[in-house]
């Protein structure tokens, strides 16, 4: 049996138990060593013990050290050991400069450019080096997947009596056709800004709004909140990141996909990947690839640039979802298979609330199952973007 403590940022201890002659229906107890006390002891920040149960020799079913089954448990920070971290003291000040058509904020070498007429944030710049290709603006569509009801020849398959009740807004629409309703930025006494913007939508009784942080160091708190009447597919933010920019490294589960309602077998922990390898291949072209309870993502070139995007609680959410391609969503809504699509162009970068599970079609109808994001709930996420280089 092997057994390690991790925190989100670091392994605290790790080893291996030997000998253990237990029957079936018996159970055991096992001292895990001086350094998990002691880690635990000092832990100030919530932890996880993963023990694995690995072969010791190979057969015709596994290989030696394969793990066979595994099980995790999260350990809760000692309160009274909880150590406060103090912020890097910055004698500048954010910049501002504001023109009719952008306001631009510049902090640490980094610049951060939002449009005033859409109120979304359109360009990030290290060092005048431009970190994303496209806005990063509210996103409410994904793309079908395989046995999703909605598409064409699934809907085929559902007696028409019930099409009505399954019947799919188009919530790309719903997001492009968004108005801006507030924009308005304001220093802080300790030398930062705050944006705030709110947004129409043309669905009744939903709101979406999202404030920005941009700080002295040069990092940018984005906080997002919505309510929607109705249940959209996703619920989020998506840019595009130039191609070089698809190393990858995570803290949440992995390092398989998984989605709201199957990510038990997803299992947490720090994981390294690339953008092409995060994709799932299915033959169909679908959603694929998220990973759910994200509390930190890298996202970096071969030189060392890039984006650490961390998870801030709010209203109970403390973690985010995020999906990373070398495609666009649009590169796969028609080709009928995967070796088809159009890859290696871009980078495709999308951050969740949540979004919706693998469906059935009684889960499709019955809107209260899993699969579906309940309706009529406030949703929140915070994230802090920090740039970084080599």
């Amino acid at each position: 049996i092997n057994w390690k403590i991790e925190t989100q940022e670091k392994i605290l201890a790790e080893g291996r138990i030997k000998d253990i002659n237990i029957q079936p229906r018996e159970s055991v107890e096992v001292l895990l060593g001086e350094d998990a006390t002691n880690s635990l002891a000092l832990l100030n920040q919530n932890a996880y013990l993963t023990v694995d149960l690995i072969s010791t020799q190979e057969n015709m079913v596994t290989k030696k050290e394969d793990i066979n089954s595994w099980e995790q448990f999260e350990l809760f920070a000692n309160k009274e050991t909880q150590l406060e971290t103090s912020k890097k003291p910055f004698d500048s000040k954010v910049e501002l400069n504001d023109t009719e058509e952008i306001l631009e904020f510049s902090a640490n070498h980094t610049q951060y450019t939002f449009n005033k007429k859409t109120g979304v944030l359109e360009s990030i710049k290290i060092h005048n080096k431009e970190i994303i290709t496209s806005e990063m603006k509210p996103n409410f569509f994904r793309v079908y997947m395989g046995n999703e009801i909605f598409r064409p020849e699934m809907m085929k398959q559902v007696p028409k009596i019930l099409r009505p009740l399954i019947k799919e807004k188009d919530w790309r629409s719903i997001a492009s056709k968004r108005r801006l309703a507030r924009i308005q930025n304001q220093p802080t006494e300790d030398g930062a800004f705050i944006l705030r913007t709110a947004f129409y939508l043309s669905l009744k009784k939903s709101m979406l709004a999202i404030d920005y942080l941009i700080e002295q160091d040069g990092s940018l708190t984005i906080a997002y909140q919505a309510v929607f009447k109705q249940s959209p597919p996703r619920l989020g933010l998506k840019t595009t990141l130039p191609i070089d920019m698809n190393q990858v490294t995570w803290f949440g589960r992995g390092s398989i996909e998984t989605m709201r309602n199957r990510k038990a077998g997803g299992k947490f922990g720090k994981y390294e990947s690339t953008a092409e390898a995060l994709t799932s291949n299915y033959i169909l072209p679908q959603e694929n690839g998220n990973r759910s309870d994200t509390s930190w993502l890298e996202i970096r070139n071969q030189n060392g640039e890039g984006l650490r995007i961390s998870a801030i609680p709010i209203e109970k959410q403390s973690t985010f979802n995020f999906t990373l391609w070398d495609y666009t969503s649009e590169d796969i809504l028609n080709p009928k298979h995967m070796h088809e699509v159009n890859r290696g162009k871009t980078i495709t970068l999308q951050l969740d609330v949540d979004q919706r599970g693998v469906n059935e079609l009684g889960e499709m109808i019955f809107s209260k199952s899993e699969y579906m994001l309940p309706k009529n709930k406030k949703y929140a996420m915070k994230i802090k973007i920090t740039p970084f280089e080599k």
